[in-house]
């Protein structure tokens, strides 16, 4: 099955409508390599900077660059596309890394505040590997429902797991921009990994809060379980969230799966 199907993603990235600068970098494409079996690699890849004017869009692009670049030198040792307990801690090795790059940055450039959040996902044959930090965020649509795959390194997130608040609480909380963890924010930073297998009609969205944030999980869910071109439905979730006020830099990935087009078919 999973060779009568190909890989189909869009990206996109917009400032929003308060911020001035764009603090989030991305990534999504194949890694220009392929597996011993023939099949293609894919990564993708939302950072969303912090620190304002003290780097965050340097810390985001630093952690972007340096993180892609980390995966496809050790590509030798990767592990089996089938071996999850292998590629998280691959994966985990690899952002513990790109926070040491981040904050060898910060003592570099003098801006001591910059840091970023990281979530990535390696995909090869519908399996996908997922390594997060941070409040961006990987949803999985299996078909038929959204779910959150990635938790929020938030303390909004912590109080609404200890049930001190509620989602609605949540959504405007004074806090809600301030997250627990991120790349340059310690050297000891918690580092979340998961596998996971994808059905042929699965789809993937990768998010910086800046769409998290102002729109809910049921209009993302509204919209990505359309058919259509995936660039369209990216495009469709940045206005939805610049129409709901775009109060911060907006990056959305979406990823999903089609069938394979037979050599000479016009169809």
């Amino acid at each position: 099955m999973a060779s009568q199907l190909d890989l189909v993603y869009a990206e996109g990235t917009d400032t929003g409508l308060v911020r001035s600068d764009n603090q989030d970098a991305l990534f999504a494409g194949t890694l220009g390599l392929i597996t011993a079996a023939g099949d293609p690699v894919h990564l993708f890849l939302v950072a969303d900077g912090m620190g304002g004017y003290q780097g965050g869009d340097v810390a985001a692009r630093v952690a972007a660059t340096f993180f892609r670049r980390a995966l496809w030198e050790c590509h030798e040792d990767w592990p089996a596309t089938d071996h999850p307990q292998g590629w998280g801690e691959l994966l985990r090795s690899l952002v513990l890394q790109t926070n040491t790059k981040v904050i060898e940055a910060q003592a570099t450039l003098g801006l001591p505040d910059m840091g970023t959040t990281l979530t990535a996902a390696v995909e090869c044959q519908r399996i996908v590997h997922v390594v997060h930090v941070g409040d961006s965020r990987l949803y999985h649509f299996d078909g038929e429902r959204l779910y959150q795959v990635t938790s929020d390194h938030s303390l909004v997130a912590e109080l609404q797991r200890q049930g001190q608040i509620t989602d609605l609480e949540a959504r405007y909380h004074p806090k809600r921009n301030m997250i627990t963890q991120a790349l340059g924010a310690a050297w000891d930073i918690t580092v979340e990994t998961k596998s996971m297998e994808l059905a042929p009609n699965s789809k993937l969205l990768l998010c910086s809060d800046g769409l998290s944030s102002m729109i809910s999980d049921e209009d993302i869910s509204a919209v990505i379980q359309q058919d259509g071109d995936p660039y369209d439905q990216v495009h469709q979730l940045i206005s939805l969230a610049n129409n709901r006020g775009g109060e911060d830099n907006i990056t959305v990935i979406i990823v999903g799966y089609r069938p394979r087009r037979e050599e000479g078919s016009l169809l």
